[in-house]
């Protein structure tokens, strides 16, 4: 498994941070609980983007700050609208 060291110094570097402004339910060290596992059920599906697999867990959460009972919408629509991320996925 190897991830795109840029696209990973990205997320690290500005999305991580925003885990900062949940509750601690749902803080940085759940989302690094939830990549881990999200790899190791990864390892079991044949030809998967890791890199798509990172960024998904990581996003995941990311807006529950701002609705905790919608962040799983908020959360797609912040990732679904970071053009960086345009750098490292084909979007159709």
């Amino acid at each position: 498994m190897k991830i795109n060291k840029d696209l990973e110094d990205y997320i690290e570097e500005n999305i991580f941070p925003e885990y900062s402004k949940n509750e601690p339910a749902h803080n940085i060290d759940h989302i690094k609980y939830v990549i881990n596992r999200s790899f190791k059920f990864a390892d079991t599906v044949p030809d998967i983007n890791y890199d798509m697999v990172y960024t998904i867990a990581a996003y995941h959460d990311i807006g529950h700050h701002i609705d905790s009972k919608k962040h799983e919408m908020i959360s797609g629509k912040i990732m679904s609208r970071d053009e960086n991320l345009k750098k490292f996925f084909f979007f159709y």
